[in-house]
């Protein structure tokens, strides 16, 4: 199955988890990652073409910082469907308030059964649903399936 995942980045602070994220990035190689950039500082921008450079199931997207979160999950999106043929995609917003780096591997842990139980949720539906109807947001399921369930 071919599975797509958006991160929108909001990060602010210098310390960057680049090396934690090359880690998850290249442990999964049945998931096409976005990133989305929303901070247009010199520092992250080099720490994400890093990641690029050392992943290759990763990929850049630019948006303004204006832009809210609806909107850069849009743009990235429409990258994604433009750029791979994806059974599944999903997004993760980093926000001030959430730890988006423990969201993102427990996904990662538990991908095949979070996309199922997804799907079959999209496929009881009467009318079928839009591409874009189908996205998860990843931090509202595990918050609706309680985190904890898929804790290790």
């Amino acid at each position: 199955m071919n599975i797509g995942l958006i991160i929108v980045l909001n990060y602010q602070q210098e310390q960057f988890p680049s090396g934690r994220l090359i880690d998850l990035f290249r442990k999964e190689h049945n998931i096409q990652f976005c990133l989305l950039n929303r901070n247009n500082k010199e520092f992250i921008l080099d720490q994400l073409s890093f990641i690029t450079d050392s992943c290759e199931n990763v990929n850049i997207v630019n948006i303004r910082k204006n832009q809210d979160n609806n909107l850069a999950v849009r743009a990235g999106v429409r990258f994604m469907q433009s750029a791979f043929n994806l059974n599944f995609l999903g997004y993760i917003v980093d926000d001030q308030d959430n730890d988006f780096l423990s969201e993102l591997e427990v996904f990662i842990l538990h991908q095949e059964e979070i996309v199922s139980m997804h799907l079959a949720s999209v496929r009881s539906k009467r009318i079928k649903p839009t591409f874009l109807q189908k996205l998860l947001s990843i931090q509202v399921f595990l918050k609706n399936h309680q985190l904890e369930q898929f804790r290790p």
